[in-house]
């Protein structure tokens, strides 16, 4: 997590907010649903992945973040409804890669962006995987659920590194226990979904490291050919040299039992990998060493696991998250009984932990319940901690999130958790609309914990701790009632420190749902997320801007300087000479601290929409008594800084 999350380029300064409170100092809200963004790791930029396939628009989109800039969809009459964008350090669009399906994206450099789809694409009539520019080669013939492409934003040149055939069977129908495919990728279709699922990892930006699940027989570049076991899912674990194009692949697991893998990241020294994955049925191994997950005989419980391992493969540990089945038919024979689906959203290793962020959500009818047991291997019933959950269908009874907090034996120390009764766990409304990952975010010296909530009335919301010696402590939090985001500031020791609550409204399905929140310079903080189509939101949980409406289906950046959350005590920031005076001004804006010779500024009102731009040098002044009396932004470029900052013109 730590790569894809945790950069600090020079984009904004809030110049004259240190010691002041925190507070949103800039917004834009831009066309398209995205997933994550993403740092490359020398600080020159980032990507975002941009989806427009449910926008009746023009082909032409907006990916400026700073003054629009305005990207054609068409190319060669097919008209491209996603795409990868890339940006320099200064949030400038430098190269687009427009595709059809949504990838996970791999940043390594500006000249270099590795993208994975997993997508179903069985149905597609393409010669080649469509991407505009084209791709110069592809190593497979056919195309398939681990797709990775090789781009290259500044020469805009693409090329396919790897492919793994999809099987020729519905999913669905090829699981050996029922409620599997459900409870692994949450069922509907046969593909599987990449926005919470990321099997791949980049060790010292030469090796790919991917997990690929194995339904049928499939092939792996056309190269390698693979037979799942007696019907099991099994995995393939596949090892690339991403300077000699080097493949290397093992196939895992047994004819016992299935498993998958949610997610795998890189350690820190760039020659270990983390994996968190789900096995159910005895004898069967999850890595090419043999380790096993603890089962009794004949055990039918979902295990939930975390393994250390090294760069070929051999695990160092493994150890039990969590387990559940339902009590009544094992593994829901009735499909709509139980209905159980396991997301991991993050890992972070920090001062020597691991910290992982994953949720279980479950619905049943009250004739039947979800048997969880925890890391202790405590089991509980779910119907014991929300006996009034109902029977509908639609309705999520049991929805459990938590941050678990590993040392480097693979030892759980401590699990923070939230039983959801905000109703609306993983959704932006009640029941619906893009889900709410409840990702975790390393900030300075704290970490962010994102959930979503819809609340009747104002509520309280119960946080527990667990720790490894079974000591059990609340901590109650309350909520207003509506629709709204909400941010956990935790210490290393998952200690709350305090929570934002971005509100929204939207009388439709969805809403608002946060996808990266990122620290840079000074005190101020980047949240990146989207919003659905008829939402209204502010975008401040301090409740002092204007309110945007997001009419389609919709991105948004939003500035924060945030001394009190970014004050570090580990790593103190060095003081800010830039400042801007005098403010409220009438007819002269002045800046200090600029030492560099070229410098270029632009001023936003308050809606966005660019009011002057011009050039800056040492001691000069911008002249301002042109300019309507209120509130703007100013948008300072220096040779190595992008800075922002409030002004008032006073009449």
């Amino acid at each position: 997590m730590y790569k894809s999350f945790v950069f600090v380029f020079s984009l904004l300064i809030c110049f004259s907010s240190r010691g002041q409170d925190n507070e949103l100092i800039y917004k834009v809200v831009l066309h398209g649903h995205t997933n994550e963004m993403k740092a490359i790791d020398d600080e020159s930029g980032y990507s975002i992945s941009y989806d427009w396939s449910n926008i009746d628009l023009e082909p032409t989109m907006n990916v400026g973040i700073w003054e629009p800039q305005y990207e054609n969809l068409i190319f060669d009459d097919i008209f491209y409804k996603r795409a990868t964008v890339v940006y320099n350090s200064q949030l400038q669009p430098i190269g687009i890669l427009h595709h059809y399906f949504i990838p996970d994206i791999y940043p390594l450099s500006l000249e270099r962006i590795l993208l994975n789809f997993n997508s179903d694409i069985l149905n597609s009539d393409y010669s080649i995987f469509p991407t505009a520019p084209g791709l110069t080669s592809y190593p497979s013939s056919t195309f398939g659920q681990g797709i990775f492409i090789d781009f290259n934003p500044t020469m805009e040149f693409a090329n396919g590194l790897m492919n793994f055939s999809f099987p020729l069977s519905n999913m669905q129908y090829i699981e050996p226990f029922t409620g599997y495919f459900n409870g692994v990728y949450g069922g509907g279709g046969n593909s599987v979904p990449s926005e919470f699922y990321k099997p791949t990892t980049i060790l010292s930006d030469s090796v790919l490291i991917s997990y690929l699940s194995l339904f049928d027989q499939q092939f792996l570049n056309e190269e390698f050919e693979y037979n799942n076991w007696e019907g099991q899912e099994n995995m393939v674990r596949t090892h690339l040299n991403l300077e000699t194009n080097e493949l290397q692949s093992h196939q895992i697991g047994s004819g016992t039992g299935s498993q998958t893998t949610f997610l795998v990241e890189s350690a820190k020294n760039d020659l270990e990998v983390y994996r968190v994955g789900l096995v159910r049925g005895n004898d069967t191994p999850v890595s090419i060493s043999g380790a096993e997950v603890e089962m009794n005989v004949n055990d039918s419980l979902y295990h939930v696991f975390i393994t250390k391992e090294f760069a070929d493969g051999q695990t160092q540990w493994l150890t039990e998250l969590y387990a559940y089945n339902n009590t009544n038919n094992d593994t829901a024979l009735n499909y709509n009984a139980i209905q159980v689906r396991n997301r991991v959203f993050s890992l972070i290793e920090n001062d020597d932990f691991i910290y992982v962020s994953a949720s279980l959500v479950s619905r049943s009818e009250m004739i039947d319940s979800l048997l969880f047991r925890d890391f202790l291997g405590n089991d509980s019933l779910y119907n014991q901690e929300i006996p009034d959950g109902g029977s509908s269908l639609y309705q999520i009874p049991y929805s459990k999130g938590s941050v678990d907090k590993l040392d480097q034996n693979g030892i759980v120390k401590t699990e923070l958790s939230y039983v959801q009764q905000l109703y609306g766990h993983e959704t932006s409304n009640n029941f619906g609309g893009k889900p709410q990952g409840n990702y975790l975010f390393e900030v300075s010296d704290k970490l962010a914990w994102v959930h979503n909530y819809y609340a009747l009335t104002d509520t309280t919301a119960v946080f527990t701790y667990k720790m490894e010696d079974g000591f059990q402590e609340s901590v109650s939090l309350d909520f207003p009632a509506g629709k709204g985001s909400f941010i956990l500031w935790l210490d290393s020791d998952l200690n709350i420190l305090d929570h934002w609550t971005i509100p929204y409204e939207n009388n439709n399905i969805g809403g608002l749902n946060i996808k990266a929140i990122t620290k840079y310079n000074g005190d101020t903080l980047l949240i990146q997320g989207t919003m659905n189509a008829g939402t209204t939101s502010s975008l401040d949980p301090f409740g002092a801007s204007s309110e945007s409406v997001s009419e389609v289906l919709s991105t948004f950046f939003a500035f924060y300087s945030a001394p009190e959350i970014l004050t570090s005590s580990k790593n103190p920031e060095a003081i800010q000479t830039l400042q801007i005076y005098p403010n409220p001004a009438t007819n002269n804006l002045r800046i200090s601290g600029i030492t560099t010779p070229n410098s270029s500024f632009v001023i936003y009102d308050l809606s966005g929409r660019l009011i002057r731009k011009g050039d800056l040098r040492k001691n000069d002044f911008i002249d301002i008594k042109s300019l309507q009396a209120g509130m703007y932004i100013l948008v300072l470029n220096t040779e190595n800084t992008i800075g922002t900052a409030k002004f008032v013109v006073k009449k």
